[in-house]
């Protein structure tokens, strides 16, 4: 009598899955697996922005600091586009060496800054630049482009960036040619 409702109680065992079983299992493997890729883009795209904002205060601390050690204005750097530091943070131009390097080999920053990706060839760019604001001798703007880009534009996050500095409006001609045919998204004004 007791074998008879274990019989009912417990349906016979079988072995393996079914087609439908092993269907399901697999489609949902499949989405977790894409949640999870998903997610994990998503995580590095912040971290690489979240670096270039930290290389950003970096880079703008640094040339600070240079600034206040050796007297000198941007456009005596020897550094850059025209010995001016302007152009591409980390581009040698001619007989000069870059911004990247006066600060990196002067001890102003301890390692060389680089963007996360470093591509400056093809859109989209992604790369620090140095541009003017307004022609002046003693301030720059360091520019980079952030994967998701900010939601004022470049101007607006310059003049609301620095408790200091007020209604920032750059407008020289480098800082609207960066801007535009770069699409840099994001700046730090730099005064020395």
């Amino acid at each position: 009598m007791g074998v008879d409702i274990l019989k009912i109680l417990m349906p016979r065992l079988r072995n393996g899955f079914t087609v439908v079983e092993l269907a399901i299992t697999v489609t949902m493997i499949v989405i977790l697996a894409s949640i999870s890729i998903v997610t994990y883009n998503h995580v590095q795209l912040r971290a690489r922005d979240n670096q270039r904002v930290s290389d950003m205060k970096t880079i703008k601390d640094a040339f600070e600091l240079w600034g206040a050690r050796t007297g000198k204005r941007f456009d005596e750097s020897q550094a850059g586009s025209g010995g001016a530091t302007l152009g591409w943070f980390d581009g040698a131009y001619g007989s000069t060496q870059s911004a990247r390097d006066l600060l990196w080999k002067g001890g102003y920053t301890s390692t060389p800054i680089k963007d996360p990706i470093d591509k400056k060839t093809g859109m989209p760019y992604y790369s620090y630049m140095i541009s003017y604001c307004d022609g002046s001798h003693n301030s720059r703007v360091i520019l980079a482009r952030l994967e998701r880009p900010p939601s004022k534009t470049v101007n607006q996050i310059l003049g609301s960036d620095d408790g200091d500095i007020n209604d920032t409006d750059c407008t020289h001609s480098s800082f609207t040619n960066y801007t535009s045919a770069y699409g840099m998204n994001y700046g730090l004004l730099i005064e020395l």
